[in-house]
């Protein structure tokens, strides 16, 4: 066999594990936000259509090679493609005609629509489909969409795009058969045919990382791009690729992955294994979660209205402060803080994830809302761990009336390293939450910012706006000691 020369490497040994630097998708992710999110572009493979309902290149190509005999196995993709439709204009418009069927009842996925949220300027893809636009187009944010080296001249660089390197099926113009790229002679002669993608690639490649998500490791068509990487890898930033691996019964297959992964360290690439392909969601979550600046979570809710003129007034002051606002959705708080940030803060595409909800899977509300909405686990508590997290500032309001969800709700705050914020003589709870976290502020706080808060241990109702005017001070005394912002 010839695996039997590799006798270096014990597969079965857990060890070669450490040897290969494995790392989980929040550790990557946590590398991506300390480098910039902004210094990174997404490199989406085919395994990312495939969650939306799309088959794979490898289903694609099947029905080709059993019209030839022969194995897709044993044969490399597009190679088959070229033994298949080469020649055959006719067979080349009837894939595309076929593709397009199915792309016209085909929608993104959330992470589709996560990626087009992120503050990243640029997303390359290998793919045919549009499910990366439409994504865009679901949260009305404008970008281009390049798929040949005209459209790149042309290109206002100042705006975000899809750089689509093999062509874009929506694009195609069925009298040039060159513009969706199949078959093998089509990927040798890529750089001379578009060269001007090419050299972006290479310029991508020298400034930013890369974040490889649905790519294969037996992708025989990455590694002339990961040759580019290689070419300048001292260049650029780190680049991480999330994959599944396979199988350990699956033995050739998973040497042949152990020995890929090992590669892959010489073109600056890190593999980030999962252990589902719904971490690929919950790491593009966790990016845009943490990539959204000065951001307060709300902690409380209310069955009354008493809070809501307060609330309101925190979100103008909020709003005009540049802060993001996450919640958990509950009723009256988190609308009052939104009804008040709305007030002050033109509603468009600039401005609408600044105000995110947060609801377990398959929860929610039938609340008019305005912003963003994030799921997160099953429950409430999975919900909340994800929410309250340790760049965000905490402010606890609430009237006492759901006290065992904002127990748990402070104590997982605590838990992530949270700093809380309360409103004292919102009720009982508020109050002895406010006196046990008066010492850790009077440690972080100038004198002034420390007088502010002791202002809130006072009664508000009808002086709600200049309780969320000292509020404020504390606020931005907290993101001053703790992120040198104002």
């Amino acid at each position: 066999s010839r695996w039997s020369s590799v006798p270096s490497i014990t597969f079965s040994d857990n060890t070669i594990c450490e040897r290969l630097s494995i790392m989980n998708w929040k550790e990557a992710a946590e590398r991506c936000l300390r480098y910039g999110i902004k210094k990174y572009n997404f490199f989406i493979g085919a395994g990312m259509s495939i969650g939306s309902g799309l088959p794979s290149w490898k289903d694609l190509v099947k029905p080709y090679a059993q019209n030839l005999g022969i194995d897709v196995a044993d044969v490399p993709l597009e190679r088959i493609m070229q033994y298949a439709i080469g020649k055959d204009t006719s067979a080349y418009s009837m894939f595309i005609h076929d593709f397009l069927a199915d792309l016209d009842v085909t929608l993104p996925s959330l992470s589709h629509e996560l990626i087009a949220q992120l503050p990243v300027t640029r997303v390359w893809t290998t793919n045919y489909d549009d499910l990366l636009e439409k994504a865009f187009s679901k949260h009305n944010i404008d970008v281009e969409v390049i798929s040949n080296d005209h459209e790149l001249i042309n290109s206002d660089f100042l705006k975000k795009q899809i750089i689509k390197m093999h062509g874009s099926i929506t694009h195609q113009n069925h009298e040039h058969h060159d513009e969706i790229i199949l078959t093998e002679s089509q990927y040798e002669l890529f750089d001379k045919n578009r060269p001007r993608i090419a050299s972006q690639l290479m310029v991508d490649v020298t400034n930013k990382g890369f974040i490889f998500l649905g790519v294969s490791f037996n992708d025989s068509n990455m590694r002339r791009i990961w040759a580019t990487l290689w070419a300048n890898r001292h260049a650029g930033l780190p680049s991480f690729l999330l994959t599944m691996p396979p199988e350990p019964s699956s033995v050739k297959e998973r040497k042949l992955y152990e020995l890929w992964k090992s590669d892959l360290s010489r073109y600056n690439i890190t593999v980030v294994e999962l252990d589902s392909f719904r971490e690929i969601q919950e790491f593009l979550q966790w990016l845009y979660v943490r990539s959204a600046g000065k951001t307060i979570a709300l902690i409380g809710s209310s069955d009354t209205n008493t809070l809501s003129p307060l609330c309101y007034h925190l979100g103008e002051k909020l709003g005009e402060s540049d802060f993001f606002i996450h919640s958990g959705g509950g009723k009256t708080i988190a609308d009052s803080v939104a009804a008040g940030f709305w007030e002050k803060v033109a509603f468009n595409l600039n401005n609408v994830n600044r105000v995110v909800y947060h609801f377990r899977v398959g929860g929610g509300t039938t609340n008019p809302r305005h912003g963003q909405v994030i799921y997160w686990g099953s429950n409430y508590s999975e919900m909340r761990k994800a929410l309250f997290t340790g760049e965000k500032l905490c402010i606890l309001v609430g009237d006492g009336t759901r006290i065992a969800g904002m127990e748990e709700e402070v104590s997982i705050a605590r838990g992530n390293g949270c700093r809380i914020l309360a409103v004292a003589k919102a009720c009982d709870y508020t109050q002895q939450i406010y006196e046990e976290e008066t010492s850790s502020w009077k440690s972080i706080l100038t004198d002034v910012e420390f007088e502010a808060y002791q202002r809130l241990d006072t009664a508000f109702l009808g002086e709600e706006s200049n309780y969320a005017e000292n509020m404020m001070v504390v606020i931005n005394g907290y993101f001053r000691h703790f992120w040198g912002v104002h």
